[in-house]
């Protein structure tokens, strides 16, 4: 289980749920069909590449491609070659569900842990699958793709063993997301706010969306600092949310600030 022992990193655990449905190839790469070859014959040079490993950065997603090497245990070297793919990772950049793969709800279980009993999976099950969806509540983070069952026989360790899934937690080292702004400006005067990303891995490009309450945007969308136009505001306050991509979706990825907008005084001062 290469593919999730590289997810670990630490601090946060959040225990592994998970959904396994009946496998499907994905962008045409199948597990233990495909190879490195075949990989960038669909997709092009990928992103960072070693012999273990090849890694897609895409604005949805971002693919881990494990590949089989000599060292792989109880790999059959005369059936799978070095380079043949051995499994994929992939990690939603964006919000995707569960019900938009289709699956019954009614179909997830709970897989126990075996100590403590309380750390496990929920999830749709099918024991000849080769795909593990990681879920939060209903929401996608991970999607794990496997052999087939009618292909593992050929590298028995690519198999995907539920227990350990169920005994494994996961843990994430998240990134702090803020966002700074003046406490208080006049109508017709301009704003900025700037997001800050600290204490995580983050990643080799974050990306920043923002949106405002009131107000107009005037420069800097796409970029950690925004400049806001207030001319025309309406309200009181403008409250300026960033939603930064390229983290761990695991982890909390928007935040907000608000300045409030004072009314220009229009009265004479005495004489």
């Amino acid at each position: 289980m290469r593919a999730i022992r590289n997810s670990i990193l630490s601090c946060c655990c959040l225990i592994l749920m998970s959904l396994i449905v009946p496998a499907e190839p994905w962008r045409g790469i199948v597990p233990l069909r495909s190879t490195s070859n075949d990989v960038e014959r669909r997709l092009g040079k990928p992103t960072e590449a070693t012999d273990k490993l090849l890694t897609y950065r895409f604005s949805s997603e971002t693919a881990f491609i494990h590949l089989i090497t000599k060292d792989t245990p109880g790999a059959d070297l005369k059936l799978l070659p070095t380079g043949t793919v051995a499994d994929i990772e992939l990690v939603q950049n964006g919000t995707m569900y569960v019900s938009d793969l289709g699956l019954d709800e009614n179909k997830i279980v709970f897989i126990k842990g075996s100590n403590p009993s309380y750390i496990g999976f929920r999830g749709y099950v099918d024991k000849d699958a080769g795909l593990v969806v990681q879920t939060s509540g209903r929401q996608i983070q991970r999607i794990f793709y496997f052999a087939s069952a009618k292909d593992r026989s050929r590298c028995p360790s690519c198999s995907v063993d539920l227990q350990s899934l169920a005994d494994m937690p996961i843990c994430v080292l998240c990134p702090t997301v803020a966002v700074s702004c003046p406490e208080e400006i006049k109508v017709g005067e301009r704003a900025m706010f700037t997001a800050s990303v600290t204490s995580g891995p983050g990643s080799p490009k974050e990306t920043f969306n923002w949106t405002v309450t009131d107000g107009k945007i005037v420069y800097g969308q796409g970029t950690p600092s925004i400049t806001v136009d207030t001319t025309d505001v309406k309200s009181g306050t403008i409250t300026a949310t960033v939603d930064v991509g390229g983290i761990d979706p695991a982890c909390s990825h928007t935040a907000s600030c608000s300045t409030q907008v004072a009314k220009r005084s229009t009265e004479r001062p005495p004489n």
